[in-house]
């Protein structure tokens, strides 16, 4: 599938049934990675990357691929990484905001989280909750993801 195709599949789907049996693998093996919010305290990455990070409050992350293959992400709070060997190492790193409560110009708030990859080709899709606006979640392409 397209990344279009699949932000189509996935966009409208109720918080807790983001995705159905199989589609993880599916997403895995086409080379995607969805980006999401989960309760209040969570970033969910799955396809190609399957982790959570811890996101109370938001957070902000920064992604490589190593030359294995895998992924480092390093949660920054407050414009820092947790240790100076990632503060160090973070600085090239494709970012990813996850955005808790975001507000419109009239500062009133419009979801829960919204998801936006900063340095990175992708394409939203809305998660619901009880047919109202939960997460403006992201899917991109692992391949991506610098070194």
């Amino acid at each position: 599938m397209t990344i279009q195709e699949w932000a189509e599949r996935l966009s409208g789907r109720e918080i807790g049934r983001e995705l159905e049996d199989g589609e993880a693998e599916q997403l895995a093996a086409e080379g995607y990675v969805i980006a999401y919010g989960e309760s209040d305290d969570l970033l969910e990455f799955s396809g190609v990357i399957d982790q959570e990070i811890g996101a109370w409050d938001g957070v902000r992350v920064s992604l490589c691929q190593r030359r294995d293959g895998s992924y480092d992400i390093i949660p920054e709070r407050n414009g820092y990484a947790d240790n100076e060997f990632s503060r160090n190492k973070i600085a090239g790193m494709e970012k990813i905001n996850a955005i808790w409560c975001p507000r419109d110009l009239k500062d009133d708030v419009w979801a829960s989280w919204h998801i936006e990859p900063c340095d990175i080709p992708h394409l939203h899709f809305d998660i619901m909750e009880g047919g109202k606006l939960y997460c403006r979640a992201a899917i991109f392409k692992s391949k991506d993801i610098g070194e």
